[in-house]
């Protein structure tokens, strides 16, 4: 039986270390780009704004989606690591949420259809916090993944891995 209690206590304090991750405020809410690159570095949200960003009007099909033409405003993943220095032997690049869920892309696949989005529609994506898909969602355009597209993206982006 101590050794039940011990377990429970370590899964407790590692829910706890982790939370501040999972729902912080927005406000405070960044993107670490690590991994093979130049120059990693952690993107916060006032400095995602003010990327060079541009509106993509694109369908999400799947799951939890409307499967309507929606306008979302955000950056190329690729021109984003572009002016980090990726290596030249990097690979892959790995995009997790703040929840743990990732997904893999070849270096390779990275045209415009992979984009990092901070708003739909002309709003800022609300946060996990008040049931939203943000701040920051990866999306992937149906052109690049087919038809069901949504299956692809990350809500609550929080790090960006170049393997």
């Amino acid at each position: 039986m101590p050794a039940v209690g011990i377990l429970l206590m370590l899964m407790g304090a590692l829910i706890y270390m982790g939370s501040d991750r999972v729902s912080p405020d927005e406000d405070d809410w960044f993107v670490r780009v690590s991994g093979m690159v130049e120059n990693g570095t952690d993107i916060h949200m006032e400095e995602f704004r003010g990327l060079n960003t541009s509106v993509f009007s694109m369908a999400l099909e799947g799951t939890g989606e409307d499967g309507e033409k929606h306008d979302y405003r955000g950056t190329p993943l690729m021109g984003l690591l572009d002016g980090l220095g990726v290596h030249d032997n990097a690979t892959r690049v790995t995009v997790r949420a703040a929840d743990g869920y990732s997904r893999s892309f070849s270096i390779s696949d990275l045209d415009g259809g992979i984009l990092l989005v901070h708003e739909k529609d002309g709003k800022e994506l609300e946060g996990r916090s008040e049931g939203g898909d943000g701040p920051i969602r990866l999306i992937v355009s149906q052109e690049h993944a087919g038809t069901f597209n949504a299956q692809f993206s990350v809500k609550w982006v929080s790090e960006v891995v170049v393997s």
